[in-house]
This record gives structure tokens, C-alpha cells and sequence, in this order.
């Protein structure tokens, strides 16, 4: 989305296309998160040890990296319209 955004070439060109990949991206993250958390805690009810990595892991670094890359795109908003 990145490489889109910055060559202006694809799907992902327009700030709102982008934006849009960047929520749906965080609703599948959360999703996941979600369904692994429920999983860890079935497991956990009927006895069975969980080995699971921490679920939240990419959803964090997601969170993150969106964050960080959000805030350069608005310092740098006049080269992007251009």
C-alpha cells in the first residue's frame, strides 16, 4: 500500500483507498486477535495447556507501524497531493 501511495500508481494511489486498506487490515487483525483469544481461553476451560504465542503480537506491531506511517503521510501531505 505503501509503494502505491508514494508511486500514485494502483488501487491503493488515493489517501482514502489507502485509509480503507489500512482499517480493514486493522478489523482483520482485530478478528483474528479476537478468535485466538477465545481459542486460548476453550483450551484453557477444558484443561488443555495453551503454547499459543501471545495472539496480539501483529495486531500491536499493525497498530504501530499504521501510527507511525499515518503521522509521516500528514507531515508530508502537500508531496503526496502532488
Amino acid at each position: 500500500m505503501v509503494k502505491a501511495l508514494r508511486e500514485r500508481r494502483g488501487w491503493f494511489a488515493s489517501i482514502p483507498a489507502f485509509l480503507l486498506g489500512q482499517f480493514l487490515t486493522f478489523i482483520t487483525l482485530g478478528i483474528q486477535t479476537s478468535t485466538a483469544n477465545d481459542m486460548d481461553s476453550l483450551l484453557i476451560s477444558y484443561g488443555i495447556a495453551s503454547k499459543a504465542i501471545f495472539p496480539g503480537i501483529p495486531f500491536i506491531f499493525f497498530t504501530l507501524g499504521a501510527f507511525f506511517i499515518n503521522f509521516a503521510a500528514l507531515i508530508r501531505i502537500n508531496d503526496i497531493h502532488h
